[in-house]
């Protein structure tokens, strides 16, 4: 009779229903346009119709995870290379739902839904998107990127990155 193989650790806490739960978590809309109406009494009463963007709740992979009781890490590892076996399509709904977080952060941050100053902050820190430019030189075939706000940045003080990124990528090729 051959031995059955024991598994170690503990089992997993992920659940094929889950990729329903992520999705649902992650679609709703970003925001709400409410109308608001200001009425005035007196001798000429009067009355204002505006419409105002109030954002709903950004959703996050912390909050998802708290909402199906399982760690933020745990989440994570079902998404690490290699578990795509053993969390069939969680891969491909983690993804999607990243996208829809990004659209949620942009569509709330062009209607000004947010302040411009964190909305970065937090498009930089859980989306792909980034805080620096590529530049291509005609001296070089190499892309040098710049980091930072170059927006802010003076044209000397670009220049100068720009000098010490193609003097870097020099001395690498030399010491090829």
């Amino acid at each position: 009779m051959a031995k059955e193989k024991k598994k170690n650790g503990r089992p997993t806490k992920f659940k094929p229903e889950f990729i329903s739960t992520m999705l649902n978590f992650f679609g709703g809309e970003p925001y709400e346009i409410k109308e608001i109406i200001t009425e005035g009494t007196g001798k000429n009463p009067w009355k204002k119709i505006e419409y105002k963007i109030f954002p709903n709740k950004l959703p996050t992979l912390v909050n998802f995870a708290r909402s199906i009781d399982v760690s933020y890490h745990t989440v994570l590892d079902w998404v690490k290379p290699g578990n795509e076996k053993k969390y069939p399509n969680f891969l491909d709904t983690f993804n999607a739902c990243k996208a829809r977080q990004k659209d949620f952060l942009m569509q709330n941050g062009l209607n000004a839904a947010y302040n411009a100053a964190f909305a970065k902050f937090t498009a930089i820190n859980i989306t792909d998107m980034r805080d620096e430019v590529t530049v291509h030189t005609p001296e070089s075939t190499d892309n040098v990127k710049i980091k930072g706000d170059i927006a802010k940045m003076s044209l000397e003080a670009v220049e100068q990155a720009l000098n010490i990124k193609l003097l870097n990528n020099k001395v690498k090729k030399a010491k090829k």
